[in-house]
């Protein structure tokens, strides 16, 4: 059976956040947002979860995203989870759209990898590569696919 890949690209743009206070800029740390709109994501997803990881894993091999996707992937995301720099999940619904914010995220090279689930299964997944650096902006595109490793 062939795998389709749905027509979604996820654009996370990164932007720093910045607060002011009384003795100059207070940097809070590097956020993320990820935007997601009901028409971009398999029917039945209820759930959005992601999964950041550095560049450098603990195995001493790097975070590259052709390992992680398809049914036949060399790695799973889970099997990094001491080097998770973030890890979480939101419900969606079919007719919101929800925005994830990821904040304090470190500086580097980061892979971000998406899964969009239903209450049984992983629908479709997506991997990201980008160097997130203070004070610049990063689009990393994201296409989901459905072919998913189990």
């Amino acid at each position: 059976m062939k795998s389709q890949t749905t027509i979604l690209s996820v654009v996370l743009a990164l932007a720093l956040a910045v607060g002011a206070s009384c003795g100059g800029d207070d940097f809070r740390g590097i956020s993320l947002s990820l935007e997601f709109k009901p028409r971009d994501l398999p029917q039945d997803t209820t759930t959005i979860n992601y999964y950041v990881l550095p560049l450098q894993l603990s195995d001493g091999s790097q975070a590259a995203c052709e390992d992680f996707m398809g049914s036949q992937a060399e790695k799973s995301v889970l099997d990094y989870s001491t080097d998770f720099v973030k890890r979480g999940g939101q419900s969606v619904s079919a007719t919101e759209s929800v925005t994830l914010t990821l904040a304090e995220l470190p500086e580097g090279m980061l892979m971000f990898y998406i899964e969009a689930a239903s209450t049984s299964q992983v629908l479709a997944c997506g991997c990201g590569q980008g160097q997130v650096k203070r004070g610049e902006k990063v689009v990393i595109p994201i296409r989901l696919a459905t072919d998913c490793r189990k």
